[in-house]
C-alpha cells in the first residue's frame, strides 16, 4: 500500500500473455478512468505493445514490462524477467488474464515475493458440448486449477466465471467487472454519424440504400465466420440483397478467402482485415451479424447497440450483452442461412434510440470506462478483503 497525493494508493500487476484483443482492451480500457480513484497498473507481457497502450498505463503511474517468453527463451530466462518485475514494487494485486497451469506457475512465483492476492481473471467462455471428450477432462482440470489458484471468482460476465472455475460456482461467490467502452467513441450526432457511414460506404462503392452487414472478431473457429458465409451465399442464390464487411485478422484468413472464391462471393464478401478504430466501422452497417459459438461477454455487441446498430446475435453469447434497448436478436446457433437472413431484414427496420437513451444503458449496466473504472475499485478496496478464500 502506497501513500501518494490522492490519499492510499494501490499498485495492481496485470498478467496478459500479448497484445491485441479483449484483454488489452480491457486493461486499457480501465487504465483510462482508472487514475481518480489512485489505482496504479502495471503489465507484463510477452508482447511488444502501441504507444498509445503504454502511455495510457503510464498515466496511471505504472508502466509495460516485457517478459522472455519460456517456450523461447527457458524457464530461467523467463522466472528472471518477471521476478526482475515483481522486485520493483509491493503490489497490492496480482490480476493474471492467463489461466489453468500457467496461471499455477505466475500464483508460485508471485507468492514467494510475498504477494498475498492473486486472482485469475475469466475472459472467455467455452461450450463443453462441443469438445472432445479429451478436450473435455482437460478444461475440467483447468477449472480445477483456476480454482486453487484464484483468490475470488471474477470475469466479464456470469457465463465466463462458471466456464473458467466451473458451473457449481454460487451467483453470489461471483464478481462481475464488464469489459468497457469510451462512449464518445460510439454515441455520435447525427451529422457526424452520417458522414463516416457516407465516406465508408462512398471507399467501397456503396449507395447509402445498400443493405450492409458487418461481422467483427478474430478470424477464428468460435466466432463461426464460415455461417456468415452460408447466409452471404443464401442472398446470392436467391437474388437478395446484402454485402457484407468481415473486419479482424487471425488464422483462419487463407481459408476463409478460399471459401469466398469457391462460393462465388467476391464482390458480396469482403474481408477487411484489422480495422482500427473499430468504431468508425459501426456507421456503414445496417446490422451486425454476430453468430459466435461462445463467448465470454459479447463486448462488440455492446459496442455496435451503443452505435445505433442493430445486432443479431447467436443465442450462446451471455444476456448481459443486451443493454435493453430493442436492438438485439437471438438466434439458435442451429439456425440456418434463410432464418439469419430474414432476421438481419427484420432488425434493419427496428427504431434506433436516442443518444441519450443509449448512454443511459451503458452506465445502468457499468458499460463505460468510467462506471467500469469505479466498480474495479469498489472490487479492490471491498469485495475481494472479503471474498479472499
Amino acid at each position: 500500500m502506497y501513500i501518494g497525493r490522492k490519499g492510499p494508493v494501490m499498485r495492481v500487476l496485470h498478467i496478459m500473455s500479448g497484445y491485441g484483443g479483449g484483454i488489452s482492451t480491457f486493461i486499457h480500457n480501465i487504465a483510462s478512468s482508472i487514475q481518480a480513484y489512485g489505482i496504479l497498473f502495471d503489465v507484463v507481457t510477452y508482447d511488444e505493445v502501441p504507444e498509445s497502450f503504454r502511455q495510457v498505463i503510464q498515466v496511471t503511474g505504472g508502466d509495460v514490462y516485457q517478459l522472455n517468453n519460456p517456450k523461447k527463451h527457458g524457464w530461467r530466462s523467463f522466472k528472471a524477467s518477471f521476478t526482475r518485475v515483481m522486485d520493483l514494487y509491493q503490489y497490492d494485486l496480482v490480476h493474471c488474464h492467463i489461466a489453468g497451469y500457467r496461471a499455477y506457475i505466475y500464483k508460485q512465483l508471485a507468492q514467494a515475493k510475498g504477494i498475498q492476492r492473486f486472482v485469475v481473471h475469466a475472459h472467455y467462455s467455452v461450450n463443453e458440448s462441443q469438445l472432445h471428450p479429451l478436450e473435455r477432462l482437460r478444461h475440467q482440470i483447468d477449472q480445477q486449477v483456476n480454482r486453487y489458484v484464484s483468490d475470488a471468482y471474477i470475469g466479464c460476465s456470469r457465463m465466463a466465471i462458471k466456464s473458467l472455475y466451473g458451473y457449481a460456482i454460487p451467483n453470489q461467490q461471483m464478481m462481475v467487472i464488464p469489459n468497457s467502452i469510451d462512449p464518445d467513441e460510439y454515441l455520435l450526432d447525427a451529422a457526424t454519424f452520417q458522414a463516416k457511414r457516407d465516406t465508408f460506404r462512398q471507399n467501397h462503392g456503396l449507395t447509402d440504400d445498400d443493405f450492409v452487414i458487418g461481422q467483427i472478431g478474430r478470424l477464428a473457429p468460435g466466432k463461426n465466420h464460415r455461417l456468415t458465409l452460408e447466409v452471404a451465399s443464401h442472398a446470392r442464390l436467391q437474388g437478395l440483397a446484402g454485402r457484407f464487411f468481415i473486419a479482424g485478422a487471425g488464422a483462419l484468413e487463407a481459408d476463409l478467402q478460399q471459401e469466398i472464391r469457391s462460393r462465388s462471393l467476391e464482390g458480396r464478401v469482403v474481408m477487411l482485415g484489422r480495422v482500427s478504430p473499430i468504431a468508425d466501422f459501426f456507421p456503414a452497417l445496417d446490422c451486425l451479424i454476430f453468430p459466435s459459438k461462445s463467448e465470454g461477454l459479447g463486448t462488440v455487441a455492446i459496442e455496435s447497440q451503443a452505435a445505433g446498430i442493430p445486432v443479431v446475435m447467436s443465442n450462446t453469447i451471455p444476456r448481459e450483452a443486451d443493454l435493453g434497448l430493442g436492438l438485439v436478436k437471438r438466434t439458435p446457433l442451429t439456425a440456418d442461412a434463410e432464418t439469419l437472413y430474414k432476421a438481419l431484414k427484420e432488425a434493419k427496420q427496428r427504431n434506433i434510440p436516442s443518444v441519450d437513451q443509449r448512454m443511459e444503458a451503458l452506465e445502468k449496466h457499468n458499460y463505460t470506462n468510467d462506471e467500469a473504472a469505479r466498480l474495479y475499485t469498489l472490487y479492490l478496496r471491498e469485495a475481494l478483503p472479503s471474498a479472499m478464500k
